[in-house]
């Protein structure tokens, strides 16, 4: 492909072009489907492996490249498990072949819209394609129409439906029926490979492989080597088995005895080397017997470096491998056990732990679990460790370092939680036969178990000791860097944490934040996302907003991509792939981080908060799932028009649940005790305050704000003000961000509506101070808008802070046209609630007035507010209006 732009990027998958087999068929009818069309549709093709996907990709690459067009093809099944989101492998590689483009960084802001010349996007292995955020990308790109751009893409099944719900985009789909291979196709390509049939065996051939074109490639190869072909085929037409294992079966029957054993021994890989080939088979003819399965049409070849690398296909594979474990189960463990050695030499511990579970043996997986299990969990991949001792639990042969490991994956700890804590107590049991490099991490995971109200001084003597004789022991033994680099670096992140639970917040703060650095630099994402996740809960203990909000965005950028990872143009260096399996950890940073997009009114919908309660099942409910069903909750009482449905699954939420999740019930105190009000009355959010008092302490800075909320109007209002605005202004710490400035604006409304003027702008000023280090703009846009109702009374008096009020104005247009700053439903008062509510009972102005103990002129004064509010003229619209909106 002479004319195509060459990428010489170092990223894998990225400009992989697809495999072109020795010998294809030109099947007109499906590369028409790559022609432009009159609507540019996207191309899309679902159907399982062996189909000819890949031949097909193939043949739109090669006319993409006839035709002068730019050419991106992207294999996702060759990426690594740390490569960037789609969105940014995309935008990378169509700015490189963009015509007339000499620079090679792209450019702030650059992406795959703007390009201006004919570009063919070709993805194949879609179906990979495992976090909603990729997804939602590609669709949204897809959807998009671009007149330059022709998109393919190629999976083994659509991962878009039904997982992304009411988003659809106009495609040509191909489905495993439209590949298969026809009776005149078949024939033809047994012609040009030198089988010659009668057209009745064209049609057989046809039909009983059903189109399946690597069954008929093998068939092909098969009836080439049979003595007699006649039976052969009367045999193909009548055998019952499944159509691949008949094929392997015979494969293995009519190859040379030392050939077929070959296959058979290598069939456990699923990429060779030569030197690998001949480990695995004990041949040091492995390279021409390789060169001979090539010429065959049975492994195909691609170039990795200066290395020729062969592989299988997937299909032909996975059925070899079922015919050695069926037949030679004993050498099927042998070969997997070599395997793993040889994974092992190469440092790829990855794969030499997924081939100690194969061998079934728990000693070879014990031992690689002591060697390699921490530092897996500390480069991101933890799946495979969590599967090792999933086998070892069931296997009955758990040690220390299963032990260890398991606390490991439970971080960060509950303080409720004892399942870490038990683990640590098994390990401590058989502690002494544990490699020393796991009991540095036994007694580090002891310092960051110690509850708050524990001081960790025992703990970190432990650890001070334990890191001494590790010291003098790897002067003398040949220890890996690696290893030794890994336990360091937690030992430290576990003093840092120590500082902070002896009360120095702030050298916790600088030990874990230059930990965090260390572990980045180091390339051990994880580690480095469990020390950002401690550093950001010392930056929220000492109010330190403007930090706190730095850290959020880094833990973000680390998460594996996903619905709720960073956008692409903070990305890290260092990310989580998202094969990285859920630890407690990767679980909790993404609940956490969806609450700060909740709190900054960035997108967030109910489908990804579904996420991530799914991926919260592991026993540890209360810790995620709960804390995920408040965040729903919440975002669906800010969705929905009518508020009183997901008012009151909200209730039934804090009531059943709440005293279990402080943080989330903190989370939702204010929302909850505004909306109980305006919903249900002073007496019933009463009643809820008792709970919010009950479950996070008279004391708490949630319990006083609501507390001071639900005095208005009474003659404790004044005296409470006062009460909240010094505990504001010295000791603000509180459980969930957002409840300062909760408590602030609504200070000011008060300050407002009293005629306080300087007051409530001080106030707001404070407000605005808390909100814009951590862009937590919620406060302002809920409860209809009344903290944006204040900026719009004094907008173009913020100065510097001007561009911030102006975008939570333009939010809270967004979200609720007019409302509340001068047209559409404006912002009822807590009486005028109160008044609205008597209007549905067909009182008259006396007796509304005697149940609100005010005087009818007061009441036809909030009676005339109230239509004005609701854009009415008189009770019947107000209430048909009120209902319409959830006031009522």
């Amino acid at each position: 492909m002479e004319k195509h732009t060459v990428f010489e990027g170092r990223h894998p998958g990225v400009f992989a072009l697809p495999q072109r087999p020795r010998i294809v068929i030109e099947r007109g009818r499906l590369a028409e489907t790559a022609l432009p069309n009159e609507r540019n549709s996207p191309v899309a093709m679902w159907a399982p492996t062996g189909t000819g996907k890949t031949t097909l990709l193939s043949l739109w690459a090669q006319l993409a490249n006839d035709a002068g067009r730019g050419l991106v093809c992207i294999n996702l099944a060759e990426l690594p498990r740390n490569s960037p989101p789609l969105e940014s492998l995309v935008n990378h590689a169509a700015h490189r072949v963009e015509p007339g483009i000499e620079q090679t960084r792209m450019p702030r802001g650059w992406s795959v819209y703007d390009i201006r010349h004919p570009l063919t996007l070709i993805i194949d292995d879609v179906h990979l394609l495992n976090n909603r955020r990729d997804l939602e990308w590609l669709m949204a790109l897809a959807a998009a129409g671009l007149p330059e751009l022709q998109l393919r893409v190629a999976g083994r099944y659509s991962p878009f439906m039904p997982t992304i719900e009411g988003e659809q985009f106009e495609a040509i789909e191909l489905r495993e029926s439209d590949l298969a291979f026809t009776v005149q196709e078949t024939a033809q390509y047994l012609e040009r490979v030198g089988v010659h049939l009668a057209p009745a065996e064209h049609t057989l051939v046809a039909e009983r492989a059903a189109g399946w074109a690597i069954a008929i490639s093998l068939f092909a190869h098969l009836v080439r080597l049979v003595p007699d072909r006649e039976s052969f085929l009367d045999e193909f037409d009548r055998d019952e088995h499944a159509l691949g294992d008949f094929l392997v079966y015979h494969l293995l029957e009519l190859l040379p005895e030392d050939t077929a054993a070959f296959l058979l021994a290598t069939s456990v890989a699923q990429q060779l080397t030569v030197p690998f080939a001949v480990r695995l088979s004990g041949r040091q003819d492995a390279g021409e017997i390789l060169h001979r399965l090539l010429y065959l049409n049975l492994v195909r070849e691609q170039h990795s470096g200066q290395q020729q690398v062969y592989s299988y296909h997937p299909l032909l594979r996975t059925y070899l491998g079922m015919y050695l474990r069926t037949h030679d189960h004993a050498a099927a463990l042998s070969a997997h056990a070599v395997a793993q050695e040889w994974y092992i030499t190469h440092d790829q511990p990855v794969l030499a732990v997924e081939e100690a579970l194969k061998t079934e043996r728990p000693s070879a997986v014990r031992e690689l679990l002591d060697t390699e299990g921490f530092g897996l969990v500390c480069s991101g991949d933890s799946f495979v460790v969590n599967r090792a001792i999933q086998f070892l639990h069931e296997s009955r042969s758990e040690s220390a370092t299963t032990h260890i490991l398991s606390a490991v994956l439970a971080l960060p700890f509950d303080p409720c939680s004892t399942t870490a804590r038990l683990h640590l107590d098994r390990a401590q049991v058989t502690l002494d036969r544990a490699p020393l490099p796991m009991q540095v991490v036994h007694a580090a995971l002891r310092v960051i178990a110690a509850r708050p109200n524990e001081s960790p001084d025992a703990e970190l003597a432990k650890l001070t000791e334990v890191l001494a004789l590790y010291s003098s022991e790897r002067l003398s033994a040949r220890t890996d860097e690696r290893v030794i680099v890994d336990t360091v670096m937690f030992a430290d992140v576990a003093r840092g944490w120590a500082a902070r639970l002896g009360g120095s917040w702030q050298t916790g703060s600088d030990a874990l934040q230059e930990a965090a650095a260390r572990a980045e630099d180091a390339d051990r994402p994880w580690l480095a996302l469990l020390a950002h996740s401690l550093h950001a809960k010392c930056e929220l203990e000492m109010g330190h907003w403007y930090e706190l909000s730095a850290v959020q965005d880094r833990i973000s950028s680390i998460l594996p991509s996903s619905s709720v990872a960073a956008p692409a143009a903070v990305r890290s260096e260092i990310t989580l792939n998202s094969n990285t399996g859920d630890t407690a950890l990767v679980r909790s940073e993404r609940l956490n981080w969806a609450v700060t997009r909740y709190l900054r009114c960035e997108s967030l919908s109910l489908s990804q908060v579904e996420d991530l309660r799914s991926r919260g099942g592991t026993g540890e409910g209360f810790q995620v799932d709960t804390p995920a069903e408040f965040l729903r909750a919440l975002l669906s009482l800010e969705a929905e028009a009518n508020q009183r449905e997901a008012f009151d699954e909200l209730d039934e939420l804090i009531r059943t649940s709440g005293r279990a999740v402080p943080r989330s019930l903190a989370l939702a105190s204010y929302r909850y005790i505004d909306r109980c009000l305006h919903l249900r009355g002073l007496a019933e959010a009463k009643d809820a305050l008792g709970i919010i008092v009950d479950a996070l302490g008279p004391d708490s800075l949630e319990a006083q704000v609501v507390t001071t909320k639900l005095s208005e109007g009474n003659s404790r209002q004044r005296e409470l003000e006062t009460e909240l605005e010094h505990r504001l202004t010295h000791d603000r710490h509180s459980r969930a961000l957002g409840t300062s400035i909760y408590g602030w604006l609504l200070l000011a409304s008060w300050a407002d509506s009293s005629g306080r003027s300087s007051l409530a702008d001080a106030r707001i000023t404070r407000a605005l101070g808390e909100s814009r280090p951590l862009r937590c703009r919620l406060p302002f846009i809920a409860n209809e808008g009344q903290g944006a109702k204040l900026l719009a009374d004094r907008a173009g008096r913020f100065g510097a802070v001007e561009p911030y009020v102006d975008s939570i104005l333009v939010l809270h247009e967004q979200r609720h046209g007019a409302t509340g700053l001068g047209g559409g439903i404006g912002v009822l008062t807590h009486k005028e609630h109160e008044v609205l509510r008597e209007l549905p009972k067909h009182q008259s102005i006396s007796m509304i007035a005697s149940n609100q103990q005010l005087s009818p002129n007061t009441i036809k004064s909030h009676l005339r507010s109230i239509y004005q509010k609701l854009g009415v003229t008189g009770r019947a619209e107000a209430v048909a209006a009120a209902s319409s909106h959830g006031l009522l």
